[in-house]
């Protein structure tokens, strides 16, 4: 009985230390190990704050959105998420909400009542976050989602040779290629270049090759670097120190929202 009590106890006693030193030994575990914690210094909201923005989701929005709150945390200050439970906004510049009505004009899908859409908006999305999303909708946004499509000919494909090879109306060979950031978790940009077709199951014949930095200007026609070369494709994963020019069409202007995304 006695030994069953030691037993307990050690138990007890190793809890304890658990709870005590986990703080310690995982920071310094993770140095060791060259892990970084991704909470932005300044970012981090306090208990209260945090206990008083999950009950004005689960009563004022009625649960009707899900937020990651490690994220959330890294879009918006504390003061900021303060304000929306005061007022019910979020804190907006007055060149963001521009920029969001702008947007909602330009829309050619969907018509919206601008005011009606900024209201909304400014009651769901952080400034961060809306700038996030007004910036897919810009020439650089696209370029990044998108991508963009070489055509070494500009002829229409008409069929195939015994080989799998496109052939073009004017009896020539033809070669596609796309170009576009991979969906890497640390996206780059990649050329993708159509071969031709396999003869048996129709699919296409390509070959996907990451584009060197110091490429990327030969290659993409009317791309061209603000800052030096690196990689274009670092928004993608949140990391906005890789400026660059689209000139579409005689038009190389940095659309406004990613100037301020860039910081330029």
């Amino acid at each position: 009985m006695k030994y069953s009590y030691t037993v307990i106890i050690k138990m007890v006693l190793f809890i304890i230390g658990i709870f005590i030193f986990y703080p310690i030994v995982d920071k310094y575990l993770n140095l060791w190990l060259g892990i970084k914690e991704y909470i932005v210094e300044g970012f981090v909201w306090s208990k209260d704050t945090v206990k008083n923005f999950n009950e004005y989701q689960d009563t004022v929005n009625a649960n009707n959105s899900q937020f990651n709150m490690r994220v959330l945390q890294e879009q918006a200050t504390e003061d900021e998420a303060k304000e929306l439970l005061q007022t019910g906004y979020w804190p907006w510049s007055e060149t963001t909400k521009k920029q969001y009505i702008e947007g909602v004009w330009q829309n050619t899908m969907l018509k919206f009542d601008p005011d009606a859409a900024l209201d909304y908006a400014m009651k769901l999305y952080n400034e961060t976050a809306a700038k996030k999303l007004l910036s897919w909708n810009t020439k650089e946004g696209q370029f990044l989602l998108y991508g963009s499509n070489m055509n070494n000919d500009n002829k229409n494909i008409i069929g195939i040779d015994s080989d799998g090879n496109g052939i073009t109306d004017a009896g020539e060979i033809s070669q596609k290629s796309i170009i576009k950031c991979s969906d890497d978790p640390k996206s780059v940009l990649q050329k993708t270049t159509i071969n031709g077709y396999n003869l048996f199951n129709g699919y296409k014949n390509t070959t996907t090759v990451n584009i060197d930095t110091k490429d990327i200007t030969k290659e993409v026609p009317g791309f061209t670097f603000v800052k030096g070369e690196c990689n274009p494709c670092a928004p993608l994963y949140s990391d906005y120190s890789c400026p660059f020019k689209l000139n579409i069409e005689g038009n190389n202007k940095i659309s406004d929202v990613w100037k301020e995304l860039w910081s330029l």
